[in-house]
């Protein structure tokens, strides 16, 4: 049998302590905590109390703070595990540089005017139920010379079957829904966008999405597949259609589209979206 060993409560002074710790390592890899404030949209000194240990957020604000960063709720009692430090911008540059000398007349540089940075949003089918479209809202941003990717989807356990549908009962109940961060980069490939995609934690997954301007002769806005690079499954879609539209929006305003529903059925979607979705060959 074993033996079960009760867990010494912290006390509110360890507890500020700890989540100082973990929110400054989790800032350390951000541009600037000014920045963070920012995209969390929590008042700068407020966020210097919690870096310094005088005080914690409120559930709300924890959560919001979680979402951005791809973390949960333990950041408060537990330290986060050693992680190596990510990757030197500078490395991956000088690792592309070297892959194109192999490839003589390739280039990986993604001018501003071939993919503008900013908030797009992004239309795929469903690789969990082909039956619909996934959208979400993600952004495109440079920084040390490579152009970055961030988005967030809802987590696997929040995605239940109802009626062989997918459903987020937690957002019918008034909660709010787990997200999992996905960050990556984008590359010029000849003429096309190349975006390599993969969530923070040691989730086997990622993705592959190429892209091409001008879809429906609109030339601002992408469109081309996204590949998940896992083994084939019955019943399951691999490759989908994909489609990037630039969002020229508020800060309020992406908050309400990043709160809309994530997933939709054909008759949900304008015709020429649902084509290009539904009927035209990936593969």
């Amino acid at each position: 049998m074993r033996e079960h060993v009760a867990l010494k409560p912290l006390s509110a002074v360890q507890i500020r302590s700890v989540f100082g710790d973990n929110l400054r390592q989790l800032c350390a890899r951000e541009k600037s905590v000014s920045k963070v404030c920012r995209e969390i949209g929590v008042n700068r000194t407020q966020f210097s109390r919690y870096l310094s240990g005088e005080a914690f957020p409120r559930p709300d604000l924890l959560l919001r703070i979680c979402t951005y960063f791809g973390v949960d709720a333990n950041i408060l009692i537990r330290p986060l595990p050693n992680q190596s430090t990510p990757t030197d911008p500078d490395i991956l540059s000088q690792s592309l540089s070297r892959l194109a000398s192999y490839l003589p007349g390739t280039r990986y540089g993604l001018t501003e005017q071939q993919m503008p940075s900013g908030i797009y949003r992004i239309w795929r089918r469903s690789f969990m139920w082909p039956n619909y479209v996934f959208c979400t809202v993600c952004r495109i941003w440079r920084e040390s010379g490579l152009v970055h990717f961030k988005a967030y989807e809802p987590t696997s356990t929040n995605l239940l079957y109802l009626d062989g549908e997918p459903t987020l009962p937690e957002r019918r109940l008034g909660r709010n829904v787990v997200m999992r961060q996905y960050r990556g980069f984008a590359l010029g490939v000849n003429q096309s966008v190349c975006i390599m995609t993969a969530p923070p934690d040691n989730a086997t997954v990622m993705r592959v999405t190429c892209l091409n301007p001008g879809f429906e002769g609109i030339p601002q806005v992408f469109s081309g597949y996204c590949s998940l690079l896992r083994g084939l499954q019955p019943g399951a879609v691999t490759v989908s259609g994909a489609i990037m539209e630039p969002l020229r929006v508020s800060y309020g305003e992406l908050l309400g589209f990043a709160r809309r529903k994530y997933f939709y059925t054909a008759d949900e979607l304008p015709s020429r979206l649902a084509r290009y979705m539904f009927e035209t060959p990936i593969l």
